[in-house]
Parts: structure tokens; C-alpha cells; sequence
């Protein structure tokens, strides 16, 4: 696992969008790969199911999530993005932003579809 990378599974989360909540949630720092995600999933009582895609060496919480994130589990659960539900990011011009469906909700749609690294540096996602 590489340096500044928090993978941390909040308790009373819920990952709610548009319909159904699907269980729980996870906030994933930058820097951490795939296979940190699933490691920490699987290693969770009981095992975490986590949508993510197969490469092992992808960056979860920024190129994969913002540029879609089609893996095996998106026919029963979506693209990764359509899993996202916060974003911790810093602008270009420095200043740190935290963007939901609460706060800074146009800030949230921008980088569900924006594609990684054009609007912001993100920090952490939470999914």
C-alpha cells in the first residue's frame, strides 16, 4: 500500500443514490490501487463486496472513479461513478473542497463526469 493512502469502511454510511441503498460505503484516499481496496474489503467481517475495475495497479479514488470505472461487477451494480457519492479535492487555485449531494452538489456531477485530473487534484472518494 503506498504512503497517504486511508481506505477506511465508515460505520452508519450508507451508499444511497437515486432509488435503493446498496449497503455500505468506503472512503478511498488517492494513491490507493485496487488491490488495496480489495484486500481491505475482503479482509472486513463479514467480506465487503466493492465495485471497482480488474486491473490491480489502477488508482481507485481518482483515474478509475472519475473516468467511469467499467469492471466486473457493473452489470448488477453500476459503473464505479455511478457508485461515488463524495468527493475531497483541491482546486487549481489551492483551496480544498469537500463536494456531495449536500454540499457543492454541481462540484459532485463535474467530477462523476468530468474525467480524471481535468476539474481538480481529489484527495479522497468516498463509494
Amino acid at each position: 500500500m503506498h504512503f497517504v493512502t486511508p481506505l477506511v469502511f465508515p460505520s452508519g454510511l450508507s451508499a444511497c443514490g437515486p432509488g435503493e441503498c446498496r449497503g455500505g460505503a468506503v472512503t478511498i484516499g488517492a494513491g490507493a490501487h485496487t488491490r488495496d481496496l480489495l484486500g481491505k474489503a475482503h479482509a472486513q467481517e463479514p467480506p465487503v463486496l466493492a465495485v471497482t475495475g480488474e486491473c490491480p495497479t489502477v488508482g481507485v479514488a481518482g483515474g478509475l472513479v472519475q473516468g467511469v470505472g467499467h469492471g466486473p461487477l457493473t452489470t448488477l451494480r453500476g459503473f464505479v461513478v455511478d457508485n461515488a457519492l463524495s468527493f475531497d479535492f483541491i482546486t487549481a487555485n489551492g483551496k480544498y473542497v469537500a463536494a456531495n449531494a449536500d454540499s457543492n452538489p454541481n462540484l459532485l456531477w463535474v467530477l462523476k463526469g468530468g474525467g480524471p485530473s481535468t476539474s481538480a487534484a481529489v484527495l479522497t472518494a468516498t463509494f
